[in-house]
Order: C-alpha cells, then structure tokens, then sequence
C-alpha cells in the first residue's frame, strides 16, 4: 500500500458504503474526479485522466438529436435521439458498413416495378438523404434489393432505419447463395416484430430513432455455409400480405455487418466505410489505486442481444490475467458468455456491476444480487485500467455510464447496496 493511500483510508468508515471512492468518472455528468493523496478529491478534465484513441472517425447523436460525425481520438458522449438524454461513453469495437451505399435505396439497388421512388424533402438524420417508396398497385412482393454480397461466415446482422407514411409493417430478409433466408416483419407504429421465418434467423432488434423511425434489425448464422452471392431485401409491408396502392415507407441508413447485434450507424455514400475502435483506459494508478485491496463499480448499458463477452473495465498488469475469478468468468468488473449468464437473470438494460479483491478473494454483485466469487490467493501489479474492453480487448460495444473505485475491499452487503 502507498504511503498516498494512507490519509484516505483512514477516514473510511467501515461498512459504510457512502465512503468515498478515489476514483470517480461520471460521464453522466460530466464529472471525473481523482484522489489528491491526502484525503481529498481534485475535480479534472476529461482528457487529463482518460487516455482515449480511435484511428479514424465516427458517429454519434448529439444532444440534439442530430447525428454527427466526431472526429479521429475523440471520445463519444452518445445522447438518445428521441429523449436527448446522455446515455454515457460510447465504447465500441471495429466495424464494417458491407453496404456501400447506405441510404440512397435507388442507387445500386433494384427496386420493384410496383414501388415509385421519390426523394424525401427533409433529412432524418443531419445530413443523411432518405427514400420514400409507394406501392403503384396492391403486391404482396414490392422489395428494394440488393444481390451479389458478400456475407461474413458466421454471424451478420442488417439494419435499416424505417417511417411510416401510410403502411403499418415493413419487412427486412436476407440470404446467402445457397437461399438460406432471414425474415422478419415489423410493426412501424410500436416497433414490435410481428413474425419472424427462415432456420437460420438468430435475432431480432427495434430501436426507436429520430422523427418517428425505428431502427430495424435481423441477425442471422451463415456459419459454414456459402457466403459469397448474398443478398438484402426491404418490402413496403409484409412481404406475403397484398397490401394496397398508394401503400408507403420511407428507408434510410441500412447497414450489413458482420456481428449479432448492430453497432452504431455507419453512414456510406459510395465505398464500404470501417469505423475503428474505440479505445479508453486510465494509465496512472498513482494515487488512488490500492494493490492489496479494492472495489470497483461500474454502471453501463451493454448492446441489446448481448455479446460473446460483455465487459465493462479491467484492472491488468501486462499479462492482464491476474484480475480474473476464473470460476464465475468475471474479468475486472463483468464478462459473460450470453445474456443467460446475468447475475440473477437479469435482463438486459441499465447494469450496475462492481468487483471487489483482496490478496485472497475476489467477489462480484450486480444490480443488487447476492455477491458471488471465489477465495483465491493473488498478488496483483497492476498498470492500467482500462474502460470498456477485457484482457482480450473484446469490447462493450455499449455505453458506459459511470465508474467508482475504492481502496478497500467492500462488504458482499455494501456490493449489493452501491449495485441496487
């Protein structure tokens, strides 16, 4: 323990959980404060504490509402786009927009002989263009394709934003060369999935967007499968109802990736466009870090229809391995396999996690569940901490709302009460 530390946890009360951290970085508020060393909390900038990079740029909703490129190494504070709340840093991992053409449906894609495009007079998105496509006579077969992709092996997901005009339900499907189809119908009006086909489907998603759309998206496994003739599909309604003339919806911002769920939108105006990841961590410990003893807290949003490792941050020294309870596959503050894994079947939403170790143990709490872990006999040399991805660098691909540290090592019943 540093001879900085010991002013501080001197005034720490035990069992009490209202005792203050050394580190606190409320990306809520805006708010990052750090321990002075003698008892004290200075209040710093953003960048003075968090070490942040990103190769390139990206997109998020301001707080506006209107959606904005940011540039390369900067940090994003996402807001909703419907309520203009923050929802916290924005940590996501690389990906890659296979569409190269994001919004303009009549640009490389074939549309129905039934469908009459027109250009829409006002963008949704700041500086995204949209497509509005009106059944000419009742069908029950009026797509907006697009063929010749190539998928990834394995796990893609397509999305598209969608408005209703004057049709309740839009359609979103694709297959592979083989015809493997993913198909699933929406409602427009409460984004809920009316039905849903093909073996291969693996997932559905609605997000409410901005002015009245509803981000749609369908995931599906084309694991060992042949990926190379893909193709996309979006109908105006369902795609076995007639439906009837005059029938439309408005498209924009559709987005193929490889993944289970989707990540932030991509936008693409006539090549495929990676965003790179993000990457955040706090690179000095002193003084506000304990190496015998400590918790850590974390309060975030991990993406809706999970992931192959959720993890919020990890504490590591170069092999980070060491912060790690290899019986409950918790790495730092939280890594499971699938949303089933959740502590207490929780289900996926707003997450408070924290972690607490000593030289002998190591205990975890979510949302106010009972404390689970494992003794386990460890030293720890510690360098970093890093936000949003494992030992690994799998990432959030979510929202990080806050995160707490303090020098000691909580109760199992203070976990549950900084967690409830």
């Amino acid at each position: 323990m540093g001879a900085a530390l010991k002013p501080l946890l001197k005034r720490l009360t035990v069992g009490s959980p209202a005792a203050l951290p050394t580190l606190d970085l409320d990306f809520l508020a805006q708010s990052y404060k750090v321990s002075d060393g003698a008892g004290g909390m200075n209040s710093v900038a953003f960048a003075d504490l968090v070490a942040f990079t990103r190769s390139g740029a990206a997109w998020r909703y301001n707080e506006f509402g209107i959606y904005e490129q940011v540039a390369a190494n900067q940090p994003r504070f996402d807001y909703d786009p419907v309520t203009l709340a923050l929802r916290g840093l924005l940590v996501e991992e690389q990906r890659t927009n296979l569409l190269a053409v994001a919004s303009d449906f009549t640009s490389g894609y074939a549309v129905s002989a039934n469908l009459t495009p027109s250009v829409g007079a006002a963008a949704p998105i700041s500086g995204q263009s949209y497509r509005r496509f009106t059944k000419v006579a009742p069908g029950s077969s009026n797509p907006v394709s697009k063929t010749a992709i190539t998928l990834s092996a394995g796990l893609n997901t397509l999305s598209v934003f969608a408005r209703l005009v004057n049709v309740g339900q839009a359609t979103l499907r694709f297959y592979d060369s083989i015809g493997d189809a993913a198909t699933a119908v929406f409602d427009l009006s409460t984004g809920s999935v009316v039905r849903t086909s093909g073996s291969v489907l693996a997932g559905t998603r609605a997000e409410k967007g901005p002015n009245g759309s509803w981000r749609f998206s369908v995931t599906a496994n084309y694991t060992s499968r042949d990926t190379a003739g893909g193709g996309i599909y979006f109908y105006v309604g369902d795609v076995s109802v007639q439906g009837s003339a005059g029938d439309a919806i408005d498209l924009w911002g559709g987005q193929l990736e490889a993944g289970v769920f989707p990540t932030s939108y991509i936008p693409t105006t006539g090549s495929q466009v990676t965003r790179a990841a993000d990457v955040a961590s706090v690179n000095t410990l002193s003084p506000w870090f304990n190496s015998v003893e400590g918790t850590l807290f974390c309060e975030f949003v991990p993406p809706a229809g999970g992931s192959n490792s959720i993890t919020l941050a990890l504490v590591g020294d170069s092999a980070f391995h060491e912060f790690y309870d290899d019986v409950n596959k918790r790495c730092g503050i939280y890594s499971v396999s699938s949303s089933a894994n959740l502590v207490g079947g929780l289900t996926l939403g707003v997450l408070r996690a924290a972690t607490a170790y000593n030289l002998h143990s190591i205990y975890h709490s979510v949302n106010g569940s009972a404390a689970v872990g494992r003794s386990q006999d460890r030293t720890y040399n510690h360098t970093e901490l890093r936000l949003g991805r494992n030992q690994f660098s799998a990432s959030l691909n979510g929202h990080i709302r806050r995160i707490r540290y303090w020098p000691r090592r909580l109760f199992d019943n203070e976990l549950q009460r900084i967690t409830a």
